[in-house]
């Protein structure tokens, strides 16, 4: 940076606030890495950010673990990002860690992070349970079952079709 900020931190300053300001720089005198050196003005630039750990979030990791399924528990605000995300949720599920991890940090830090940061509260997600989606089988659905059961008694064989209807031989 030099005795006087060029335009490249100058334009950093203007971009942040006073308290970003401040967390990058009590994160830059706690980490070793700058003890020599100043980082760089993107380096510092995340090191003002707000991380998952100055909100009560699960940290990325854990959240990540949360979004892949591989957590006992998913967090509100891992809920909150996968439906934000819309159809990218279902790469960071499928695809190889390598590009999914990639794709969650991005997501989770936009859509969690960066939305409690800027005062905001991430609004429950109701889960959604099979049941919700299925009525209740009338007797109309019933006797159509019994119908369609029937029929197919009389193709593949009575045996067989009454012990896929009843469980039963």
């Amino acid at each position: 940076m030099g005795d006087l900020p060029n335009n490249e931190w100058r334009g950093l300053f203007s971009r942040l606030s006073r308290i970003e300001i401040e967390r990058g720089y009590k994160r830059m005198k706690t980490d070793d890495r700058f003890a020599d050196w100043p980082p760089t003005v993107i380096r510092f630039e995340n090191l003002c950010k707000p991380r998952a750990e100055d909100l009560d979030l699960p940290d990325t990791d854990t959240a990540y673990q949360m979004a892949i399924g591989n957590h006992f528990q998913k967090h509100k605000a891992v809920a909150w990002t996968l439906k934000s995300m819309g159809s990218a949720a279902w790469n960071v599920k499928n695809s190889v860690e390598k590009i999914s991890r990639g794709v969650w940090n991005n997501a989770y830090q936009k859509y969690a992070i960066d939305w409690m940061a800027d005062g905001n509260i991430i609004p429950e997600i109701r889960r959604e349970t099979s049941s919700e989606f299925r009525r209740d089988k009338t007797q109309a659905d019933w006797d159509a079952h019994s119908k369609f059961m029937d029929e197919m008694s009389s193709i593949f064989g009575t045996k067989k079709m009454r012990a896929l209807n009843n469980g039963e031989d």
